[in-house]
């Protein structure tokens, strides 16, 4: 006999005992045998999506960015076991998730986990490649579930302000005892 699963989910993981006992009344011998197999069920990669604030365009020192990694629970998968995602950034490799805010948000029939980067005030030194990584477990360790893990990233290159361009010009002579105007642009 076999046991065959349409589309593996939370609950089915476990652990599956075949047991199998052959009987000989005539002979008075019965013999039995079972085998049992860890159902380990790895979940999926999480879909992760990282938005920046400002989107486009250049960022100068002394300005902000805000970077934004979102991820949805699968609902089908909670079935029966509690899910949460957990995020974690860095910056070049090194974590950095000390600077950062996580929200649930249950709005709607899927869950979604948001989890908030800001720097603030940028400066040169914070030009770099930042990760965000969410990894899907369960609230409470279950024996025979694995966690499972997805990143994205987003480089950000920060610019020095410019120098700002001054330019005076004046209107007329500078004679003694007359009007006289500096304008500065």
């Amino acid at each position: 006999r076999s046991m065959a699963f349409t589309s593996i989910n939370t609950s089915d993981a476990g652990v599956y005992q075949c047991n199998a006992v052959i009987s000989i009344p005539e002979i008075s011998v019965t013999v039995a045998s079972s085998d049992s197999h860890d159902l380990i069920v790895q979940l999926p990669e999480p879909a992760v999506a990282i938005t920046r604030e400002p989107a486009s365009g250049a960022l100068y020192a002394g300005t902000q960015v805000t970077f934004t990694c979102t991820s949805e629970l699968m609902q089908y998968l909670s079935a029966n076991v509690l899910l949460k995602i957990e995020f974690t950034w860095s910056r070049d490799g090194e974590d950095i998730s000390h600077n950062t805010t996580t929200v649930k948000s249950n709005l709607s029939d899927r869950p979604s986990y948001t989890s908030t980067l800001k720097i603030s005030p940028l400066s040169v030194e914070d030009s770099a490649d930042y990760v965000c990584q969410a990894k899907l477990t369960p609230v409470s360790p279950v024996q025979y579930i694995r966690t499972s893990t997805a990143e994205l990233s987003e480089s950000i290159t920060v610019e020095a302000l410019p120098p700002p361009s001054i330019t005076i010009t004046s209107e007329g002579p500078s004679i003694a005892g007359q009007s006289y105007t500096l304008s500065c642009s």
